[in-house]
């Protein structure tokens, strides 16, 4: 049950900004949570957001009004949002807004696989699965950027050639008959 209201307005606190929000990306949360197929987050639906910074709360100094920026707030699918300044990122002018909206989890969970959880060393090989979504081209920019060789399954040639276009090694098919050859063969 997806519904409009009328948020009270709010303005920013110390660290703070408000946010005239423009693209806001649904994930797969977002819409099970619409769905009803998962408990609804009581914040509302929206993880990541784009949009033009309009006020600034004491102590901020990185941004100013007009900024284009992209961030993290639970609940972002609003038309304003004030957030944590520390969460907002300036746009870079080569980015469009609605890309931009787009990135944060896909490479912050890139991160935590490639930066947190495992030790990736230049020539380490990373066989990736499920290569064709944002995680997997954040994965695959981001152990290129470690020298590290990645080959990632992608089930059709313009999939493959995003990933190449990432930074991936190699990719492959990976019809079931064919997987362990071409894995092996890498």
């Amino acid at each position: 049950d997806v519904y409009k209201r009328q948020a009270p307005k709010v303005d920013p606190g110390v660290g703070e900004v408000l946010v005239e929000a423009h693209s806001v990306p649904l994930s797969q949360l977002d819409i099970r949570h619409a769905l009803g197929l998962m408990e609804r987050d009581s914040e509302g639906l929206g993880r990541e957001f784009s949009g033009v910074v309009r006020a600034l709360g004491a102590g901020v100094s990185h941004l100013e009004p007009g900024d284009r920026v992209f961030g993290l707030a639970r609940g972002a699918m609003a038309s304003r949002l004030v957030v944590s300044a520390e969460q907002v990122v300036r746009i870079p002018r080569h980015l469009a807004p609605e890309t931009a909206a787009t990135l944060l989890l896909p490479f912050l969970v890139a991160h935590r696989v490639l930066g947190e959880r495992t030790r990736i060393e230049p020539g380490t090989r990373v066989l990736l699965l499920v290569g064709a979504g944002g995680v997997g081209l954040a994965l695959a920019r981001l152990a290129s950027r470690k020298k590290a060789r990645l080959l990632a399954l992608a089930s059709n040639p313009a999939r493959r050639e995003a990933l190449l276009q990432s930074g991936a090694s190699g990719t492959f098919r990976g019809e079931m008959d064919s997987f362990r050859e071409e894995a092996l063969a890498w």
